[in-house]
């Protein structure tokens, strides 16, 4: 089996190990502290679903704008295992605080959680979706990892931001505090 399909068949293996972790902590997430309200289907969720969709065909060998560079695709797969720690590191840690980027919202009994990966960094899932997402377009070996890496980086920033603003709103002082500690997305470095 030659590199290039081995580190697709990795990167793909850590993918879907991420959505099953994801899925089997959400519904005891759900069942220890249910959402306060239902959401419908939004554009965030259709996004996700269709992005991942994206990575997945990418990874299957269907590229769009490749590139043949064995270099970038071990700097991505790299990045991909970084990323998929961090995020689920993150995801661990939140236990049943979690909620989907898209549900926004408070949970009843909602803690502010900085231990673990968060005393290092507030928004390690989406640090290290980034990190994943990058990492499987470069393993993908298409260029379309340049702008999509740009754009999904701005989204997140978006995202941590907009959650940021609520969690001061309901923690007040423990949050700004908090933020004055700690790097955003990745740890040591942003």
């Amino acid at each position: 089996m030659n590199l290039s399909l081995t580190l697709r068949i990795a990167t793909f293996i850590l993918i879907i190990l991420t959505r099953i972790y994801w899925f089997y902590t959400k519904q005891k997430a759900i069942v220890a502290k249910p959402k306060i309200k239902q959401n419908p289907i939004t554009i965030e969720k259709v996004a996700i679903i269709l992005f991942g969709v994206f990575i997945i065909v990418n990874l299957l060998g269907y590229t769009i704008l490749p590139f043949k560079n064995v270099y970038f695709q071990i700097f991505g797969f790299i990045l991909v295992v970084l990323g998929f720690i961090e995020s689920m590191l993150g995801r661990k840690e939140l236990a049943t605080n979690w909620t989907e980027s898209y549900d926004y919202q408070i949970k009843k009994g909602h803690k502010l959680v900085t231990t673990g990966i968060y005393s290092k960094v507030r928004h390690p899932i989406y640090g290290g979706l980034w990190l994943t997402l990058t990492g499987a377009l470069m393993v993908s070996e298409t260029y379309l990892f340049i702008p999509i890496s740009i754009f999904t980086l701005f989204v997140f920033i978006k995202l941590a931001k907009r959650e940021e603003k609520l969690l001061t709103k309901y923690f007040g002082e423990k949050h700004l505090n908090y933020r004055n500690k700690t790097k955003q997305l990745i740890p040591i470095i942003y």
